[in-house]
């Protein structure tokens, strides 16, 4: 982004204002120039210029070819701020994880991704280090390289499903030479080749464009994917080649765009840059078709179409962009503005689409709060792990600000831009489901109690695996040394929210030890477990229960009692596992409380917590310890206010809480 930035930057003021200068006296002199973009970009290639020239020349003089000169200049005058971003380092991401994979053999997923994780962070750290080197396409880009991509973009019309695609969504969505700020590669053809076999079954049987995608998306989905966080835009050559998948929604956007891209398959970049309930954004791809647009991503386990279904309103999609080939009249920075704003906006090739994705309502914010500076823009944000993020802008008006395409059931504060920071515009606030705005003012004249679980939204993949191994699962109780375990409690019911049970006997239970029998076909996947005497103190004893762990991962019965919530018991049996404790002698059990699999985001014994509110900036309501209760309770609490729960012991994922989410 920052090299973007620069780039922009230097043709936008420094070198920019030369560039006009000298188009305005070209066209004053010629008037084989009517298309002033065009000549912009042709005169910002500078030395590099008469390639281009070769390109449009090679197709102007060939009438049959009219249709690739408006391709050649399509290119050309949208390519001002294409370049790529080599990393010295880059290319050893694939190499060393590819080579760890060949090690490994067939990788278990979590011990795989350990290694993963641990060498990704330590090649990020070298690559950012390394640095880059920012080669401009207009600069770099030869006669030869642009003239076979439009000939090889032209040679897939031929296939039968691009008979009703329009040339302009051709240009924007089969077209574009490049996706991101890639190494500058010759993919197409490759990519093409690699799908020969299926490619010429389509062909015969004149399959649609949406069959084809959902071939390849079952032909993905029955692949592993590894999901680690690269630094460096990976080369088209990389992602096609590598032994493994690997990367994030970036990699896997990218590995589908080309893919589908060199069949003639009209295929969008779509994004949400911060989703409106958690930390992050997301990008995926958009099938464009005759009246209808089909959301996916290859290794989806979803069918086509379907790919935000669940994300959609669990994690609060608060604004799609659309990254266009063409630069798009009305973004913000197409109006250069005399501000800083923030880097998500200096891009003049943002769509925004939210509209195909959600129905959007327009918000009017009173802004309360003074900008350190004067400024003529305000900024929609919506919160992530530490901060508030920017996702969408507006002009201020009489000291007010309008948005006009808002989600519902999320909430977002109003902010101004200076100097790379965010500061508060207004008080939080939340779009109901009816559209109207809610008002999060504290009042700090009337209180009320809170009472907290979780620190952060459960996440719906790790809770309904949790659910699913842990509903049917049995707590049993052994009397006396020569008896059987019997049933003491079955786990019908699994909580609302993932956090740690407590299970509470009216009367004590006498046993010489207790165990947990799993559910069928879970495997125990029980994380933590604690047992409580009458006085409410610890009951301990020797830790029995199945020896081992599946295929040998490590995580035996002794990973329920290390006080880790993200350890767990994998036993090597499906059915049947077992943990306990053994006392040696009857104890009187109070209080079973037992930790399902998690991602330890509930509230834990021993580490230290803070809760915040919103009034202008974050206010502290002091910090308190948890306890074997597995819940904070704040008195005197702000009415009407936003509240922030942060672990300060460990962890970084934490969330506002607005009532929307069980906590």
């Amino acid at each position: 982004m920052m090299a973007g930035f620069i780039l922009r930057k230097y043709f936008r003021n420094g070198g920019f204002n030369v560039i006009s200068g000298l188009v305005a006296v070209l066209l004053a002199c010629s008037s084989c120039f009517s298309d002033l973009k065009l000549e912009r970009a042709l005169v910002a290639a500078e030395e590099n210029r008469s390639e281009l020239e070769k390109v449009l020349k090679h197709y102007s003089l060939d009438s049959p070819d009219r249709q690739k000169y408006k391709a050649a200049v399509y290119l050309i005058r949208n390519m001002m701020d294409c370049y790529s971003l080599d990393y010295v380092y880059g290319d050893e991401y694939v190499r060393v994880i590819d080579s760890l994979s060949n090690i490994n053999g067939t990788p278990v997923q979590e011990d795989f991704m350990r290694d993963v994780d641990s060498i990704s962070r330590c090649l990020n750290r070298k690559i950012l280090q390394s640095g880059s080197v920012i080669k401009c396409d207009l600069r770099h880009l030869t006669a030869g390289q642009l003239i076979r991509h439009i000939d090889m973009s032209f040679e897939s019309l031929r296939y039968p499903w691009t008979k009703e695609l329009d040339f302009s969504d051709f240009c924007e969505y089969v077209l574009p030479h490049r996706i991101g700020h890639e190494r500058l590669e010759e993919w197409m053809t490759d990519y093409r080749n690699s799908m020969k076999v299926a490619l010429d079954s389509f062909a015969r049987t004149a399959m649609a464009d949406s069959c084809i995608c959902s071939y390849y998306l079952r032909k993905y989905a029955e692949r592993d994917f590894f999901y680690t966080t690269i630094v460096p835009e990976l080369s088209p050559s990389s992602l096609l080649y590598s032994t493994i998948g690997l990367g994030n929604c970036k990699e896997l956007q990218a590995l589908t765009v080309y893919s589908l891209r060199s069949l003639g398959i009209p295929v969008a970049i779509d994004f949400t840059p911060q989703w409106g309930k958690r930390s992050l954004g997301h990008s995926w791809c958009t099938l464009i078709g005759k009246g209808y647009q089909l959301p996916f991503l290859f290794y989806d386990k979803v069918p086509l179409g379907e790919h935000l279904a669940d994300m959609r309103k669990r994690d609060g999609l608060a604004k799609v962009y659309r990254r266009m080939y063409s630069e798009q009249e009305g973004t913000l920075a197409s109006l250069l503005p005399q501000e800083e704003i923030p880097p998500l906006f200096e891009d003049k090739h943002l769509k925004d689409v939210s509209e195909l994705y959600f129905t959007p309502v327009a918000a009017t914010v009173n802004l309360s709060f003074s900008p350190p500076e004067k400024k003529e823009y305000a900024y929609l944000s919506v919160f992530n792990n530490k901060g508030w993020i920017p996702i969408d802008w507006g002009r201020i008006k009489n000291g007010k600000v309008e948005f006009k395409k808002v989600a519902k059931g999320n909430a977002y504060l109003a902010t101004y831009y200076h100097r790379g920071k965010t500061y508060p515009a207004s008080n939080p606030f939340i779009v109901e489901e009816n559209g109207d705005t809610r008002l999060l003012a504290p009042d700090v004249n009337s209180f009320t109690s809170v009472f907290l679980r979780r620190k952060y939204p459960d996440k719906k993949h790790v809770y309904e695996l949790s659910r699913s191994r842990t509903v049917g699962g049995r707590f049993q109780i052994m009397a006396d040394v020569s008896e059987r375990f019997t049933d003491v409690c079955t786990i019908d019911e699994f909580p609302e929210t993932l956090a740690p049970v407590s299970i509470v006997f009216d009367t004590p239970v006498e046993a010489t030890a207790l165990r947990y029998l799993s559910a069928p076909d879970s495997n125990v996947f029980l994380a933590e477990l604690e047992l409580y005497d009458e006085q409410d103190n610890l009951v301990e004893g020797e830790i029995i229960g199945t020896d081992g762990s599946w295929y040998g991962n490590g995580r035996d019965k002794y990973k329920v009692f290390d006080h880790d919530m993200l350890t767990y018991f994998d036993a090597p049996v499906s059915s049947g596992g077992w943990v306990g404790l053994s006392f040696g002698r009857v104890r009187k059990i109070k209080r079973i409380v037992y930790a399902p699999y998690n991602d330890d985001n509930g509230i834990n014994k021993g580490e230290l917590y803070e809760l915040f509110y919103f009034d202008a900036g974050w206010v502290s309501l002091g910090e308190k310890y948890g306890d074997s209760s597995y819940t904070m309770n704040y008195d005197r609490v702000p009415r009407n206010a936003l509240l922030l729960l942060r672990n300060k012991t460990k962890g970084q994922e934490a969330y506002i809480y607005t009532g929307g989410w069980k906590a």
